[in-house]
């Protein structure tokens, strides 16, 4: 399913427009062993979307993508359903993908702004996966993401079984 927020390329008459995309995933086969680097491989699948006319361009450690539409592209009839369909079908072709949910705000500044804090919180989850799987660090007295271990028990999970595995 997607759901817009404000208007469509079509409509719009400026240059540049404040643009949010959410992408809310139904998963399956995730577990304390695979879950860093399945979101792993869905955040770079993002980067293999090819549509003649759309661009995009993006910072992760700060949550941002500059998109680029050409004039031609949206004269052709691009607009946002048919960057959702190639999204859609990008992501459902992962064999652990079993649903999708989009969301893509246009209708202001400040609504796009607001969704930062909701990604902050998943970015700092993410982080310390991250950590955890890559550097396999494992002291928690001294890690900047004790609180996020803390407050979620899969985590505490994930670290019990990375670090038997680099034990052994």
């Amino acid at each position: 399913h997607v759901t817009l927020i404000g208007e469509d390329l079509s409509h719009v008459k400026t240059q540049s427009l404040a643009f949010a995309k959410v992408m809310l995933f139904l998963v399956d086969g995730f577990d304390e062993t695979n879950a860093y680097d399945r979101y792993r491989s869905m955040d770079l699948l993002r980067f293999e979307l090819s549509l003649k006319g759309y661009m995009m361009r993006a910072v992760s450690q700060f949550m941002r993508e500059w998109s680029r539409v050409s004039h031609e592209a949206i004269s052709n009839g691009f607009n946002f359903r048919i960057m959702s369909n190639a999204i859609r079908k990008q992501y459902q072709s992962l064999p652990y993908i079993r649903g999708m949910e989009l969301l893509l705000v246009t209708s202001s500044k400040t609504d796009v702004v607001e969704l930062k804090s909701i990604g902050h919180a998943a970015m700092q989850y993410i982080q310390a996966m991250r950590k955890m799987t890559e550097e396999l660090d494992f002291d928690c007295e001294t890690c900047q993401y004790q609180k996020i271990c803390n407050d979620a028990s899969d985590m505490r999970v994930m670290r019990e079984k990375l670090m038997k595995t680099r034990e052994q």
